[in-house]
């Protein structure tokens, strides 16, 4: 089984600073992180995430650009991800 490899707020703040909008290579995140992707304006690619909290689903959810979290499920691997979260990311107007 693989590392998970965790968005944390230092990442993401480094992503912002370099207009890198791809941080598919990171399977969870965690709440700093969400909050500061929350407020950059660009386009979000969270390809392969594979755990999110409640939290940071809220906050991602009031992103203003382009969201993309786009997971490819197979047999080995599963999606966490609560109801609230599942509800919190389908309100995402992007």
């Amino acid at each position: 089984m693989s590392e998970a490899k965790v968005r944390t707020k230092e990442i993401a703040e480094q992503h912002i600073a370099s207009q890198e909008p791809d941080l598919s290579e990171y399977t969870t995140i965690n709440d700093d992180a969400a909050e500061a992707l929350a407020a950059f304006e660009g386009e979000l690619l969270l390809d392969d995430l594979n755990a999110i909290s409640d939290q940071s689903a809220q906050l991602l959810s009031k992103h203003k650009g382009y969201l993309q979290i786009d997971y490819a499920f197979d047999d080995t691997t599963n999606m966490d991800l609560s109801d609230k979260a599942a509800e919190f990311l389908a309100s995402h107007e992007n």
